[in-house]
């Protein structure tokens, strides 16, 4: 892909339910050997009220909507799957940066903070700093590394009325 960017049409729907939204979709999945991303399921998530290992991840693909003042989050592991696109595609990912600097140099399109930092790592913005979000901060602050209990994972997929207005709205 990169660096190379080329309009693709995905269905109003994406990201409501666990599906290979990328697979036939996304030019790198339409070639003889796609990589293991485009099988992988996925959804958008409340970053809020997500729970799991995997951290939710700032949409690359609607960079400018918004839920309940909030980015569009995706996650893997909500649908049982790997994620294998972030570390290697999704290079502007807040997750990816590794310093302090690089963290907070990310912008939103609108130049407000899209990451910000925990003191050892680098998260979406509003998973540390929204007021819905204190539970989220405190398990990904100072946390991060500790094993989670063997509850249930937690976790919320958005409503598909939720990611078309967040589209419309762009």
């Amino acid at each position: 892909w990169g660096g190379k960017k080329e309009v693709v049409e995905y269905p109003g729907d994406m990201g409501t339910a666990c599906r290979a939204w990328d697979k036939d979709v996304h030019p790198l999945c339409k070639t003889k050997n796609p990589p293991a991303f485009c099988n992988q399921k996925w959804c958008y998530v409340d970053p809020c009220e997500c729970d799991m290992l995997d951290i939710p991840k700032v949409s690359l693909y609607l960079p400018k909507a918004s839920h309940s003042g909030k980015h569009l989050y995706y996650n893997y592991d909500t649908c049982g799957s790997k994620d294998t696109f972030t570390k290697k595609y999704n290079k502007g990912a807040c997750f990816n940066q590794r310093t302090q600097e690089g963290c907070e140099a990310m912008l939103k399109p609108d130049g407000g903070a899209k990451c910000g930092w925990t003191g050892s790592h680098c998260l979406g913005f509003e998973m540390l700093n929204n007021p819905l979000c204190k539970r989220t901060a405190m398990k990904y602050g100072k946390r991060f590394h500790r094993i989670h209990s063997a509850a249930a994972p937690r976790h919320v997929v958005l409503p598909a009325a939720a990611v078309i207005a967040a589209a419309i709205a762009m």
